[in-house]
C-alpha cells in the first residue's frame, strides 16, 4: 500500500502547488485525514503492537483508510459525489459483463433444456492455397 500511499500524497502535494485541480475541497480535505490516519495507525501498530493480533487488525483499517483517501481524492478531483461514482462505477461493472452495447440481447437457457446440437455442415469456408497458381505473378 505505499506505492498507494506514495501516490495519494504526491497528488495532495500537487493540489497545493495548482488549487485549482481541486473540484471538491470537502473530499481534498477526507482524502488528507485518511492518509494521516494511515500513517498514524502505522506506526502506532509498529510501536507498541509488532507481530502481535492487535497489530494486524490496525494494519487492516490502515490499509482501509488508504484505500478511502484513493477514492476520496478521485472525487475531489473529479467533482463526483459518492452517489455518483457508485453510479459510474456500476454502470462500468455492466458494461465490463455484458459489452459495449447494452441492447444486445441477452440469452439464457430454460431450466432443464438442453442446448441444440449444431449442424452438421462445417460454418467456416476453408480455401486452399495453391503455390503453383499460373495466374499469381
Amino acid at each position: 500500500m505505499d506505492g498507494i500511499n506514495t501516490a495519494v500524497v504526491g497528488y495532495l502535494l500537487l493540489c497545493m502547488v495548482w488549487p485549482q485541480l481541486v473540484k471538491s475541497k470537502a473530499y481534498y480535505y477526507l482524502g488528507l485525514a485518511c492518509v494521516l490516519l494511515y500513517v498514524v495507525l502505522e506506526a502506532f501498530a509498529g510501536c507498541f503492537f509488532p507481530g502481535g493480533n492487535l497489530s494486524r487488525a490496525i494494519h487492516i483499517v490502515a490499509t482501509l483508510s488508504s484505500g478511502l483517501a484513493l477514492v476520496l481524492v478521485v472525487l475531489a478531483s473529479g467533482g463526483l459525489s459518492f452517489r455518483e461514482f457508485a453510479g459510474e462505477m456500476g454502470n462500468a461493472f455492466e458494461t465490463f459483463r455484458r459489452g459495449e452495447d447494452p441492447n444486445k440481447p441477452v440469452i439464457i437457457p430454460i431450466t432443464g433444456e438442453q442446448p441444440k446440437a449444431p449442424d452438421e455442415v462445417d460454418p467456416h469456408t476453408r480455401y486452399s492455397i495453391n503455390d503453383n497458381d499460373p495466374k499469381q505473378p
